[in-house]
């Protein structure tokens, strides 16, 4: 196993997932990457604030991502090989395109 992709939303319930993949990764002596995905959706602002730009959406994920990956950093020590992501798509779609990589 060369690497372990581990998604987050930026939720309690990723969290959880997030360590598991990190004690996987220390595990088998592995890396990990964290990815987000944002979708923008193009017709409704039902889920989406359109008032914010790309920009403020990218600042954002980008100041979650580093507490995340602090967080991890945090708990598991240098041991752990931890990478980041941020990509704009369907979330499913991006890991699916990380993974062919």
């Amino acid at each position: 196993m060369k690497t372990i992709l581990a998604a987050t939303d930026f939720t309690a319930s990723s969290w959880n997932a997030l360590r598991f993949a990190a004690e996987m990764a220390l595990d088998f002596d592995t890396d990990m990457t964290v990815v987000h995905a944002t979708h923008i959706p193009v017709v409704s602002d039902v889920y989406f604030d359109l008032r914010k730009s790309m920009e403020d959406w990218r600042q954002e994920d980008e100041l979650q991502m580093v507490k995340v990956i602090d967080k991890l950093q945090k708990k598991y020590g240098p041991a752990l090989k931890v990478k980041s992501r941020l990509k704009i798509g369907y979330g499913a779609d991006v890991i699916r395109d990380m993974v062919k990589k």
